[in-house]
């Protein structure tokens, strides 16, 4: 489950970076172009090319490399704290409590597995309740009947 949020994270700031890179490399390779071919006969091939104003191609790898750690840096601190949210969910888990699973069933939990990966969840009421079987992992939050307060476009206040 962490892996999945983790590559959701990766795709959607992947090409972020390169389009930072290709915005930094630009003006390198426009320099390049510039001062390729229309240098003098017999000049010194070192004194006719400018200097980039970003330095060498090395230092574009740096600052890519850069990007790339904070990247991962900040999307595995994000996980963690997600993970330690979740885990605390799950050891408060207890029979009678109401919660809301990942796919939007609200359930009562009847008991806990015998395992403690599962939990029994009873769907319906009175006679016609069923007790179905369900991976802890399934929980997404506790059940909270109460609306939430909001303004009158309906936007949450």
């Amino acid at each position: 489950m962490l892996s999945s949020a983790w590559a959701r994270r990766a795709r959607r700031l992947v090409p972020s970076a390169l389009a930072l890179a290709a915005v930094l490399a630009a003006p390198a390779l426009v320099a390049a172009d510039v001062t390729g071919p229309s240098a003098p006969v017999g000049a010194d091939p070192s004194a006719a090319q400018p200097q980039s104003p970003l330095g060498s191609p090395i230092f574009m790898f740096v600052v890519l490399g850069g990007i790339m750690l904070f990247m991962f840096i900040s999307t595995s601190r994000a996980n963690k704290a997600e993970a330690a949210k979740k885990q605390a969910l799950f050891e408060s888990l207890k029979p009678g409590m109401r919660v809301v699973t990942t796919f939007g069933l609200i359930a009562e939990i009847e008991r806990l597995g015998t395992q403690g990966d599962t939990i029994w969840l009873l769907q319906g009421e009175g006679k016609n309740a069923v007790a179905v079987e369900y991976l802890r992992t399934a929980v997404a939050s506790k059940y909270d009947p109460t609306p939430a307060a909001t303004d009158k476009n309906g936007k949450a206040k």
